[in-house]
């Protein structure tokens, strides 16, 4: 199964229970998916005013992610944080269905359908969780949606119960000193290019939304 970038966060998100671990990851998994949607190009995020717009329409294929864009699409212009709002709130239930629903069906969760809640398999949250690894460690080409993943891993306050020790160290590592070069997915110009960008933007742009939310709730 081919799963969205908010669909893998929400697999590393949720515990053994069917629950988000933070109050940061249950905002992030909306700002995860409003990151994902900008970064496709069906929203725009004004960087100078948090307003939300639709820019194009969403295809079929992105259909887990309507629940949020249907909201935008209704309202024409909206300020993220009341986005962040209702979609946590009334509309939190719809929009976790659109999403795990397919992940349920492709055996990615383990709860049966007539249930509610949702819980990842651990294979799904490793092969998750490996395949970030060997991107940072180079195996694998960086992608803007890995670098994007880890930032809201870590703005979720996850890393620890996500990575295993030795990647925990690697990791903190890296966030700490944000030394990209002394990392081997930064041995080429487009590995590191691709990295920043996306960490840039899931910091400067989507962070802040979160925070702001959690604080206010």
């Amino acid at each position: 199964m081919n799963t969205s970038l908010t669909q893998r966060f929400i697999v590393c998100a949720l515990d053994g229970d069917g629950n988000f671990a933070t109050k940061e990851a249950k905002a992030c998994s909306v700002a995860c998916a409003l990151y994902e949607l900008a970064s496709d190009g069906f929203v725009k995020v004004a960087r100078d005013d948090d307003k939300v717009r639709c820019e194009a329409q969403l295809p079929v294929s992105q259909r887990d992610l309507l629940p949020l864009y249907d909201y935008v699409e209704q309202h024409r212009v909206v300020d993220a944080d009341k986005l962040l709002e209702h979609m946590l709130g009334e509309e939190f239930s719809p929009f976790m269905a659109s999403l795990c629903d397919p992940l349920r069906e492709a055996g990615l969760l383990v709860t049966d359908k007539s249930e509610t809640t949702f819980v990842p398999s651990p294979d799904a949250r490793k092969e998750i969780v490996d395949h970030i690894v060997r991107a940072l460690d180079g195996d694998e080409p960086m992608k803007r949606d890995d670098a994007a993943l880890l930032a809201f891993i870590d703005g979720a306050g996850l890393a620890d119960d996500v990575f295993g020790r030795e990647e925990r160290r690697n990791v903190k590592e890296l966030l700490k000193d944000q030394k990209w070069d002394s990392f081997k997915f930064a041995t080429t110009p487009e590995g590191k290019d691709t990295f920043v960008s996306a960490w840039n933007d899931v910091e400067k742009v989507y962070a802040p939304i979160v925070r702001e939310y959690v604080a206010e709730h």
